[in-house]
């Protein structure tokens, strides 16, 4: 008797859990399928389309070099570009384009990233260019990237939420709900931003070729 009122709660809670299970993976799937585009279309085309934005590179990451003491003003410089992207996040939450933009989001950032692996393997040898590459994430990254996965299947809920609410009165509420998310996710962009400026740039200060 026990086992069988037992059953539907061990269900409930294994559904709950593959609630979340399947749209992170969809979304990391995405990301990589994404940057695995951007890997082959930058290495395929890298001298007639990218062997200019490769020449910047070079130079944006010789510069990288020489701003080690201005830590201050690149704290606030990255957490300025890392809340800017997270309010658009936020604010397409609330719109009808909020799926295409979201998987849109995250094939340019797949993309994007394909793009500096390369860059980075062509700089240096592969494996060097790799630690590279990696050096370019850690250890900011370690929170922006769980960060903006929860922030998927968050914002993909409350979207959903808010399109089935039926009064003002209850998307107002939903709206109001949020606050104590973005605030703890402020607080994880100001953490990572802290970590990019002061842990990041002395890392690659010692990686990057001067």
């Amino acid at each position: 008797m026990n086992i069988s009122n037992d059953m539907p709660r061990e269900q409930k809670k294994s559904n709950k859990f593959l609630c979340y299970i399947h749209p992170l993976e969809s979304l990391v799937f995405l990301f990589i399928i994404s940057m695995t585009a951007g890997c082959l279309i930058t290495n395929l085309l890298f001298e007639n389309l990218f062997s200019s934005a490769f020449i910047d590179f070079k130079t944006d990451t010789g510069l990288i070099v020489t701003i080690g003491d201005k830590k201050k003003s690149l704290l606030l410089y990255y957490l300025f570009l890392h809340a800017r992207v997270f309010f658009l996040l936020v604010f397409f939450s609330f719109t009808n384009v909020w799926k295409l933009y979201s998987r849109s989001f995250l094939c340019y950032t797949g993309i994007v990233q394909g793009i500096l692996l390369i860059f980075c393997i062509h700089q240096e040898k592969l494996f060097k260019g790799i630690l590279e590459y990696f050096c370019f994430l850690l250890p900011h990254a370690l929170l922006l990237f769980p960060l903006y996965l929860f922030s998927f299947l968050h914002l993909q809920k409350m979207h959903d939420k808010l399109f089935f609410s039926a009064t003002r009165k209850q998307k107002r509420e939903l709206f109001f709900k949020q606050l104590p998310f973005c605030l703890f996710a402020f607080l994880i962009l100001f953490i990572a931003s802290f970590l990019e400026a002061y842990v990041n740039l002395p890392l690659l200060t010692k990686v990057l070729p001067s």
